[in-house]
């Protein structure tokens, strides 16, 4: 998938039809799909939802499109880069161009989980606190109907009240 040519990249899940060798038609060309990408570079949570993108190289793009004046550019930090790095790298595109940085998005799935064990930690505690409350309540009537059996048995009459 270089230069002009009939190669694409899609994104791919489980549900996804197409495959690594598959033709595919935009306008009056066919393509050929030469490799498939987990997670889709242009959704904001990197899930595909069941749709496909297709990727091209820049100059398949022009040839499809007749738009020129169009790059895109991602750039991967470590894990460590700072604001200012990230400053650095916008000053160096220019305020001509539209500049996403995209950090934030990486902890989201890791706060999703976190969020899914700590919720679910307290919903398996609060059941375990219903199931006493409620076999405690049983013990006590089945305590109460024995002694009331018990006393009934020995021919003790209880006073009325």
């Amino acid at each position: 998938m270089y230069g002009d040519s009939n190669y694409v990249l899609a994104t791919w899940d489980k549900d996804s039809p197409v495959e690594i060798g598959d033709k595919i038609r935009a306008g009056n060309e066919e393509f050929e799909i030469a490799g498939l990408l987990k997670y889709d570079p242009f959704s904001s949570d990197g899930n595909t939802n069941g749709k496909i993108t297709i990727i091209t190289s820049g100059k398949t793009f022009a040839r499809l499109t007749g738009i020129t004046d169009y790059s895109l550019i991602m750039i991967q930090t470590t894990k460590d880069a700072t604001d200012e790095d990230v400053t650095a790298i916008r000053n160096v595109a220019g305020g001509e161009y539209t500049f996403g940085d995209k950090r934030e998005q990486r902890t989201t799935s890791t706060y999703m989980a976190f969020l899914f064990f700590v919720y679910g930690f307290l919903a398996i505690i609060t059941l375990v606190t219903v199931l006493n409350i409620m076999n405690s309540i049983l013990w006590v009537f089945r305590y109460k109907r024995n002694i009331f059996c018990d006393c009934k048995e020995a021919k003790v009459f209880l006073p009325k009240e």
